[in-house]
C-alpha cells in the first residue's frame, strides 16, 4: 500500500497523503519529504501518531518550505520538541497559504510554542491551529494569542 501511494503522489495524482499511525521509518520520511517538495497537487499531509522526532520533523519542515500547494498539516501525536517546533515555525513563516495545522499531543513546550506563534503571523490563510497537550505552561494565553492572530488574518484577507 505504501509503495502505491508513493507512486500516485509522484505522478501528482493525489491531493492527500494520509500516513496516520504507520510507524514510519527514516527512509520513508525522506521519501515523503521528497514527495512534498515535488508534488504540485498535494494539499493535505497527515503524519500523526508516527512517533516522529525532531530530526524527522526537520526533514519534513524543510520540504514544506518548497511546496506551494499544501493547505493542511496534521502532525499530532508525535515527539516534536523544541528543535522540530523551530523548524516548523520557519516552514509556516515561509508558507503563507497554509490553512490548518494540528500539532497537538507533542512535546513542543514553551519556547517552541512561542516560535510557532510568531510564525502564524505570516500564515495569512490560517483558519485552524491546534497546539493542545504540548507541555506549554501558559497554554491558554498562547491559544488566545494564536486565535486572535487567526481572526486578524481572516479579517485582513477576507477569508471565509
Amino acid at each position: 500500500m505504501y509503495e502505491k501511494i508513493i507512486q500516485l503522489a509522484q505522478d501528482n495524482q493525489i491531493t492527500e497523503l494520509d500516513f496516520y499511525n504507520q510507524n514510519l521509518k527514516r527512509t520513508q520520511i525522506r521519501e515523503i519529504a521528497d514527495l512534498i517538495k515535488n508534488n504540485t497537487s498535494l494539499q493535505t499531509i497527515n503524519l500523526g501518531s508516527n512517533n516522529l522526532n525532531d530530526e524527522d520533523i526537520i526533514i519534513i519542515a524543510e520540504s514544506i518550505q518548497q511546496n506551494n500547494s499544501l493547505r493542511e498539516l496534521l502532525l499530532k501525536g508525535n515527539r516534536i520538541g523544541k528543535k522540530g517546533a523551530y523548524a516548523l515555525a520557519k516552514a509556516i513563516k515561509n508558507h503563507q497559504d497554509i490553512e490548518s495545522i494540528d500539532l497537538s499531543w507533542n512535546t513542543i513546550r514553551d519556547m517552541g510554542g512561542l516560535a510557532i506563534f510568531k510564525a502564524t503571523k505570516f500564515a495569512k490563510n490560517l483558519k485552524y491551529f491546534n497546539i493542545d497537550w504540548n507541555n506549554i505552561k501558559n497554554k491558554r494565553k498562547l491559544k488566545q494569542l494564536i486565535n486572535q492572530q487567526i481572526e486578524e488574518n481572516i479579517k485582513q484577507n477576507n477569508i471565509k
